[in-house]
């Protein structure tokens, strides 16, 4: 049975009506939106169940969804889109290495630096509008090929609290997991709602350290350190 390398991530959908997302090397993914619109409650049904194989011309579901693909190369749209999305982010206040106001052109030349073979893209998109985005960073040390790092987990601000962060953090684990990394890493701002997401994700707080990140009034924060990682078979 030729599975093409696609994995399928079945989710506890309850009476939400989705069931799955899924990626594979062409990397995108559906996700029903019928039920998101105006749902802050619904962020509570995406806790993954188990990862299942799918043979190659399946998808996980049909109709109308959010599409999750691994951006091999950007195309001048989807560049453009994700410029905007980081400068939206930045200067709504989050703490994802720039300061408010973030020029265009400085998001434009974060972006013209991805993807790369050890910089993972996620992009999630409804309708073809960016809505979110990850990025799974492969570790290149000898003794760690292990191990990854989920970074820059972005989400529109008008399209936060409908679930779409978890979704997009459940894709970026399983495409560490798929180039063989079992430890994975992730940072966040102390304080921000960020972090009562990795939580409920399955993330452990491993530490914190304080005056990590630096806002853009001035002030000094601590950044709390997750992980997660696959223990020991007995």
């Amino acid at each position: 049975m030729s599975t093409n390398g696609r994995s399928c991530l079945n989710l506890a959908g309850g009476s939400f009506g989705f069931s799955a997302v899924w990626w594979s090397p062409e990397h995108w993914g559906l996700l029903p939106t019928s039920t998101l619109s105006g749902s802050s409650s619904l962020s509570a049904a995406f806790a993954p169940k188990s990862f299942s194989t799918l043979k190659e011309g399946v998808e996980c579901m049909t109709g109308t969804g959010i599409q999750f693909r691994e951006v091999l190369s950007l195309d001048q749209a989807t560049k453009a889109s994700l410029v905007s999305l980081l400068v939206r982010v930045v200067n709504d206040g989050a703490a994802v290495g720039f300061l408010a106001p973030l020029d265009p052109n400085a998001a434009e030349a974060y972006w013209a630096r991805l993807p790369r073979t050890d910089a993972r893209l996620i992009v999630a998109s409804v309708g073809g509008t960016v809505v979110g985005t990850a990025q799974v960073h492969l570790a290149g040390q000898a003794n760690g090929r292990h191990r990854a790092e989920i970074a820059k987990v972005l989400v529109d601000p008008s399209w936060r609290r409908q679930g779409i962060g978890r979704a997009i953090i459940a894709q970026a684990e399983e495409v560490a997991r798929s180039h063989g990394r079992t430890t994975l890493i992730l940072d966040t701002r102390e304080g921000d709602p960020s972090n009562q997401l990795y939580r409920t994700s399955g993330w452990r707080e491993i530490g914190r350290i304080p005056e990590y990140a630096r806002s853009s009034t001035g002030e000094l924060h601590a950044t709390v350190i997750y992980a997660k990682w696959d223990e020991p078979k007995a």
